[in-house]
């Protein structure tokens, strides 16, 4: 079934962004430097998923060996089972000129459920696409598919990766990997690195009001930054973000670790120490708690407060 205006959200991650219905959520994603994937349920089945894969420079390729190489795969797993199965490939649901002349390539499916799918190459990023929207037989789910399929990007206007998704919604770097993902009931946090001392940290807790029951968030954040306060020695100013009462968090490297690694890095002569910046709040139209942390060399930490600031909770 198509999906209003009011009826969807949008999810970004990794240089991907697509508008999906509303009561569709994530149930997996796996993020690499050079491929990616997720899978979209909703409360009764697999309504999603997208994979995506960077090409070679100058590879040509093939869409419909890619479609009838993955269809073939379905096929296999599906009869296993001993369910049957059908395809059709290039069944034009989509267009060039719906997908801003990118090479694309539409399939359906037939088996206990239905699906329908795309294939697409973008010349500019590389990026070779591969998305379908399933539904239970019987169910109309061409126009939906379409309206999914046309709404995605695969890649930025520029050089900032924009993340939206559980509850989150901000910008990192291009050049940042996410390299740790924790996604819990209540809880969620990303890690993004780059290099060896460039750190970026995100992260939200949902019933901000229970959290900060008997404690303030300066309490709070001390108990969260119990690994950083290790290394760091962090201040804690009040101020104001997004609209909200804040905490602007600071650091620096702690003495005598600082001097030694002062001396290591003159004779190995690496950047200057590390520092730490970052904010904490409560929003009070979600009831969550927020932090943006960077860690980052001094001639980093512009870019990276930056992406700090980025952040939207409603």
């Amino acid at each position: 079934m198509p999906f209003a205006q009011s009826e969807r959200k949008r999810i970004a991650w990794q240089d991907i962004s697509l508008f999906v219905p509303s009561e569709w959520h994530i149930v997996k994603l796996q993020v690499a430097r050079s491929e990616g994937y997720i899978r979209l349920d909703d409360d009764d089945m697999m309504r999603f998923e997208l994979k995506w894969a960077a090409t070679p420079p100058g590879q040509v390729l093939n869409l419909k060996e890619h479609a009838q190489a993955f269809l073939s795969r379905m096929a296999k797993e599906f009869k296993k089972g001993g369910k049957e199965f059908t395809h059709s490939i290039d069944t034009k649901l989509v267009g060039r000129h719906q997908v801003s002349g990118r090479d694309v390539l539409t399939f359906s499916w037939v088996s206990e459920c239905i699906g329908e799918g795309m294939l697409w190459w973008c010349g500019r990023c590389g990026k070779l696409v591969i998305a379908q929207v399933i539904g239970s037989k019987g169910e109309p789910i061409k126009e939906l598919a379409k309206r999914v399929f046309v709404s995605i990007s695969d890649h930025s206007k520029d050089d900032w990766h924009e993340w939206e998704l559980f509850g989150l919604n901000f910008k990192t770097p291009a050049s940042m990997i996410l390299r740790e993902q924790r996604v819990e009931s209540g809880f969620v946090r990303f890690r993004f690195k780059r290099g060896d001392e460039e750190t970026l940290e995100v992260a939200r807790w949902s019933a901000a009001n229970l959290i900060l029951k008997g404690t303030t968030l300066e309490g709070w954040a001390a108990q969260v930054l119990k690994e950083h306060l290790r290394k760091f020695d962090i201040t804690y100013r009040r101020g104001k973000f997004n609209g909200h009462d804040c905490i602007e968090l600071g650091g620096k490297a702690k003495s005598p670790l600082k001097t030694l690694q002062l001396l290591i890095r003159q004779i190995t002569k690496r950047s200057p120490m590390p520092k730490l910046n970052g904010l904490m709040w409560e929003c009070d139209k979600t009831n969550r708690l927020i932090m943006m942390l960077a860690i980052a060399p001094p001639q980093a930490m512009e870019e990276l407060s930056a992406s700090v600031v980025s952040f939207r909770c409603h």
